[in-house]
């Protein structure tokens, strides 16, 4: 059974370090090495998602012009040049029939990958208060954000495009994911449907690329720069707090490949979750 645990060890190992013990360390790396190995088929699950040709056709005459139009913010503060490069590479190898209407780099060094992704913009604006303006001049369906060094991966999106198609209803959409993990092999993070227990209890997992539909973002007022370090979740815990649970849901298919996310202390996590327990009428011990 470790081989579905790979990515709890490497959270274990990462809360718990190992201080100036080079057996232990070893001894870790190697079960890494190991839960590694028996992850093999994750790469064949993923490459079994690659829709066939026939398959792809029915795909594109299903989308049609009724595909959603997305929006996709990368981040680009604490990464460097190679990091964006990874990012713009991946989009453009999305499979298609789909893509992003509009992709926007924000800050950093300007890329020059406008060749193959004709819909990539460059803005000097580092901070995603940002966002909210450039939403407002343009039309588009849905916006993500995400962080220079992500990778998307082929199907995902593809994925998430044709399951928006019947939610018209819906706000907000995660997906799932898979970590980066010391072993130089990804582990899967399949994330839970929505729960509002897990959401607060676990924001780092659960609150990151998110997908929210535009004229929802806006009216909702867009990222808070105050919460500048939880800027997803702290927007999902206001539009609980103004229409519920109703109109967030999940895709259970790998979007992104992703760093994980340390596990410390952020003190805007903390500040959005005591502000939403404030508004759902609890009382703050001081």
């Amino acid at each position: 059974e470790q081989n579905k645990f790979l990515a709890l060890y490497q959270e274990i190992y990462r809360r718990y370090p190992v201080q100036d013990n080079p057996a232990v360390a070893e001894s870790r790396r190697m079960q890494l090495q190991r839960l590694a190995a028996q992850h093999a088929s994750l790469t064949q699950w993923l490459t079994q998602r690659t829709p066939n040709p026939a398959q792809s056709r029915l795909i594109a005459e299903r989308l049609g012009s009724a595909a959603p139009t997305l929006a996709v913010f990368i981040r680009t503060t604490g990464q460097d040049n190679a990091a964006l490069a990874t990012t713009l590479q991946s989009l453009a190898e999305l499979l298609p029939p789909y893509a992003p209407s509009s992709i926007t780099v924000l800050g950093g060094p300007e890329p020059a990958a406008q060749e193959k992704l004709p819909q990539l913009r460059w803005v000097a604006a580092q901070t995603l208060d940002a966002i909210s303006p450039l939403a407002q001049e343009e039309d588009y369906g849905w916006i993500l954000v995400v962080d220079a060094g992500d990778c998307f991966t082929p199907s995902g999106l593809l994925m998430v495009a044709l399951e928006l198609l019947d939610a018209p209803q819906c706000r907000a959409v995660y997906a799932d994911a898979l970590v980066r993990t010391d072993a130089d092999e990804p582990a899967p993070l399949f994330r839970p449907d929505f729960n509002l227990d897990m959401l607060l209890s676990c924001p780092a997992n659960m609150a990151r690329h998110w997908l929210f539909r535009r004229d929802v973002f806006l009216e909702a007022g867009g990222f808070d720069a105050a919460y500048a370090q939880a800027p997803e979740f702290e927007l999902l815990l206001r539009l609980i707090e103004t229409g519920g649970l109703d109109g967030l849901a999940h895709v259970h298919e790998p979007l992104l490949t992703t760093t994980a996310p340390p596990l410390v202390n952020n003190e805007h996590e903390l500040a959005a979750i005591a502000k939403h327990l404030l508004a759902r009428g609890y009382k703050l011990r001081s």
